[in-house]
C-alpha cells in the first residue's frame, strides 16, 4: 500500500491563494492517484488542480489573516489500498 505522501504548501500568489505539492517518500512502481481535501473553519475549499503538475493543487485564501489554521490531507490511492 502508499506511505502517507510528504506534503508542503506555500503562496507565491499572496493574498489571492496558496498551493501545496507532494511527493512520495517510497515510490510503490504501482499508478497512484491523489485524494486532496482542504478544511478551513469546518469547511471545505475549493481544490484547482495544476494542470501541469500532477502532485500539485491550487487554494483560494476566504481569509486571508485568519487566526485559524488551515488543515490539508492528501491520500494516497493505489489498486492495493488507501
Amino acid at each position: 500500500p502508499p506511505q502517507e505522501p510528504s506534503v508542503a504548501c506555500r503562496s507565491n500568489t499572496y493574498p489571492k491563494g496558496f498551493y501545496c505539492s507532494w511527493h512520495q517518500q517510497h515510490p510503490t512502481y504501482v499508478p497512484t492517484s491523489f485524494e486532496v481535501d482542504v478544511q478551513h473553519n469546518q469547511r471545505s475549499l475549493e481544490v484547482q488542480k495544476d494542470p501541469d503538475h500532477k502532485n500539485r493543487c491550487h487554494f483560494r485564501f476566504p481569509e486571508v489573516f485568519s487566526t485559524t489554521p488551515y488543515k490539508v490531507n492528501v491520500t494516497a490511492v493505489n489498486a492495493l489500498a488507501k
